[in-house]
């Protein structure tokens, strides 16, 4: 693969600077409702659970490193509401 490695670019920065911290809580606040020992799920936690499975799908589109797959990954964050924050 010839030029930078997706880290090296903006898109991968403003990936793992701002997308990835926010998944990862996005996860740990899904964990905690998911305990039966925590409060029960309510409508923004099945908002978040519907759009799961694209966040996967989004994550696993970024490792492939092809431009065709980063624009359906950006196209999947827009459809969930999510426009990634690229740094200028």
């Amino acid at each position: 693969m010839s030029g930078p490695q997706f880290f090296e670019t903006r898109m991968g920065q403003a990936f793992y600077d701002g997308t990835m911290p926010r998944l990862v809580k996005a996860l740990e606040r899904i964990a905690d409702r998911l305990d039966p020992a925590g409060p029960q799920p309510d409508a923004d936690m099945a908002r978040i659970l519907a759009v799961l499975p694209d966040v996967f799908t989004f994550l696993r589109l970024l490792a492939s490193g092809k431009s065709s797959d980063a624009i359906t990954a950006r196209t999947l964050l827009e459809r969930a509401g999510q426009t990634p924050e690229v740094p200028r």
